[in-house]
């Protein structure tokens, strides 16, 4: 539920209130930075007595809306509720194909009675101007230190014996949890020294493992390797490599496409 959420207290303030009033627009846009918890109140807006989960829709969780998705979802929406609801929430907004993006424009322009499509975006600037100025947007900011704490306590992460994890995480709760659980501080260090030391085999060999997971994972490493270079003098040389790469993420989403330019550009 929303009130259990930690963090973004004003604008769940605010959809709550629109909510109860039945004023809730029916094209809203959650932006703010990856992992920052806009999809995960999204997805607890509405309760589940409320929709069913025929009528609720995620999309571009693991890539981005494509125009198969769209169409899909426009003819989804035409039928009848099973409950009071539906809800379409969209992921990965900002990547949206033109196409996907002008066949969405005819549901925001008309929306389908008692439905609502979210979008979640790092950035409306990257979305067309026809869909911003349709939709509502919401702005998430990152969670304050005291938030993240709480956040960390609830989920059993020890920040005494984890202390970069504060910094690390830079107040978004789901990229906290990507460094904590895959041990990306400790396969960063790792990435590193390789790198300085120019051990090729051990660093193919980690790579290779690296290979198939979630890019999402992946752009955690890099922020966190990022990080690394900015406290560490010893890799602050490494911090344009790091910049650049993190930047292909989007362009280039293969993880080993990624680690293999990051480890030749440094050393060639």
């Amino acid at each position: 539920m929303l009130e259990n959420i930690i963090g973004h207290k004003k604008n769940i303030e605010l959809l709550l209130k629109l909510k109860e009033k039945e004023k809730l627009p029916s094209n809203l846009i959650f932006e703010g930075f990856e992992g920052i918890g806009k999809k995960l109140v999204a997805k607890s807006l509405f309760s589940f007595q409320e929709v069913s989960q025929k009528d609720f829709f995620l999309i571009g969780e693991d890539s981005y809306p494509k125009i198969s998705d769209v169409r899909n979802l426009i003819f989804s929406l035409s039928k009848k509720s099973i409950k009071k609801y539906k809800v379409a929430i969209l992921d990965n907004a900002e990547n949206i194909t033109l196409e996907a993006a002008n066949a969405l424009l005819k549901l925001f322009e008309e929306p389908p009675s008692n439905s609502f499509i979210i979008l979640i975006t790092t950035s409306s600037n990257k979305l067309t101007k026809t869909l911003v100025s349709r939709a509502k947007i919401f702005k998430f900011s990152p969670l304050s230190k005291k938030e993240i704490k709480e956040f960390a306590k609830n989920q059993k992460i020890d920040l005494k014996k984890y202390p970069e994890l504060l910094d690390f995480s830079r107040g978004r709760p789901g990229h906290l949890l990507r460094i904590y659980k895959y041990k990306l501080v400790d396969i960063s260090k790792a990435l590193l020294n390789y790198i300085k030391n120019r051990e090729l085999k051990n660093y193919f060999l980690l790579t290779e493992k690296l290979e198939k997971v979630n890019i999402k994972i992946i752009q955690s490493l890099f922020e966190v390797l990022l990080d690394l270079s900015i406290k560490n003098p010893i890799y602050m040389k490494y911090y344009p490599n790091i910049v650049e790469v993190l930047n292909l993420i989007k362009i280039y989403p293969k993880p080993k496409y990624l680690l293999d330019k990051l480890f030749l550009d440094i050393n060639f």
